[in-house]
């Protein structure tokens, strides 16, 4: 990497160049562009690394964020829940609970498939 930065004012054009002295500067300029070849191949593979772990975390189709959105409802749901319980006095067995969050969980995947 530091002999990309240290190019000894050779660049791409002179390759091609036939007042080029000798094959050592011509040998070290194909060295040159091979090295900055290698780190701008590396440097894109990390820039498409990190766009996957965007993709991971905040895409269209992401696990992550169908989670964070079920996490939502289910607080939402059980804050309606229990307002209903203390201005109504409205209270549901156990049973009733899960099944409601299951139908959420059904209702939430039919939705987002489609």
């Amino acid at each position: 990497m530091s002999s990309v930065l240290n190019n000894d004012d050779l660049i791409a054009k002179d390759i091609n160049n036939e007042k080029l002295d000798n094959s050592l500067q011509r040998s070290n300029l194909y060295k040159l562009l091979k090295e900055r070849e290698q780190s701008w191949w590396q440097a894109r593979q990390q820039l498409i690394e990190r766009q996957e772990k965007k993709m991971f975390w905040y895409g269209e189709n992401s696990l992550i964020m169908w989670l964070l959105w079920q996490l939502v409802g289910y607080v939402v749901v059980a804050m309606a829940l229990m307002l209903l319980n203390n201005i109504f006095g409205i209270s549901l067995p156990l049973w009733q609970y899960v099944s409601l969050f299951v139908i959420q969980t059904i209702f939430f995947c039919q939705c987002t498939c489609c």
